[in-house]
C-alpha cells in the first residue's frame, strides 16, 4: 500500500481514517466515550438488562446477554485504548511540518489492523450471541445499541475533537427518538 501512495494520499487517507474514528458508530462502546472500565461495566450491565427486557429474554438467556456483553466489553477495551494512542500519535505526526512519512505509514496500517480487529470482535460476539437469540433478536440487538451510542452522545453533549486539526466540532445532530419495543416490520400497538 506504502508504494502508490503519494504523501497528499497518505494525508487523505489519514485524515478520513483519524476522522473516522472519532466518530464510528456501531462499535464505539462505553470507553469510546471517555468512560472508567468500572463505569463502563456498570453501562454495559444496564444495557444488557434494557436489551433482555425489550426482547423479553427469560431469565437464563438475559444472563448469557449480560456475560457474553461483559466478555466483549473486556476485548474491546484493549482495542480503544491503543485505538486512541494511535490516534493521539497520528495527530501529533500531522501538525508537525515535517512527517517521518514511513512513521504515518506504519502507524496507518497499524490502524487499519485495529478496525479489522473491531470487526472481528464484533463478529465474534454475532456468533456467540447466535448460540441463544434468533436473527431477528440479534438485529434489534444491534439496532438497540447504536440507539443507545446516539442518545449517549447527545445527552452527554460530548464534543467531537478532530485530532488533526486540534479543534472541537459538535456532536453530530440527530432527532430525540425513543427506541420502539417492536423490530423492524411490525406494528407498533
Amino acid at each position: 500500500m506504502r508504494e502508490w501512495l503519494t504523501t497528499g494520499s497518505r494525508m487523505a487517507l489519514l485524515a478520513l481514517i483519524v476522522g473516522g474514528l472519532s466518530g464510528v458508530s456501531g462499535r464505539v462502546l462505553a470507553q469510546d466515550l471517555g468512560q472508567t472500565d468500572e463505569r463502563a461495566a456498570e453501562l454495559t450491565d444496564r444495557f444488557a438488562n434494557r436489551v433482555a427486557e425489550a426482547l423479553h429474554l427469560d431469565e437464563e438467556r438475559a444472563r448469557r446477554l449480560r456475560a457474553e456483553l461483559q466478555r466483549s466489553r473486556e476485548m474491546r477495551s484493549d482495542v480503544a485504548a491503543r485505538r486512541r494512542s494511535l490516534v493521539r500519535e497520528l495527530g501529533e505526526l500531522v501538525r508537525r511540518d515535517r512527517v517521518d512519512q514511513e512513521r504515518v505509514a506504519r502507524l496507518l496500517d497499524d490502524v487499519l489492523r485495529l478496525q479489522v480487529a473491531e470487526a472481528e470482535i464484533n463478529l465474534d460476539e454475532q456468533r456467540r450471541l447466535s448460540g441463544f437469540m434468533v436473527p431477528q433478536e440479534r438485529a434489534r440487538f444491534l439496532y438497540l445499541r447504536q440507539r443507545l451510542l446516539q442518545q449517549a452522545r447527545r445527552r452527554g453533549g460530548q464534543q467531537q475533537r478532530n485530532p488533526l486539526r486540534g479543534d472541537r466540532r459538535p456532536p453530530p445532530a440527530a432527532e430525540q427518538r425513543s427506541v420502539p419495543n417492536t423490530t423492524p416490520g411490525q406494528r407498533q400497538p
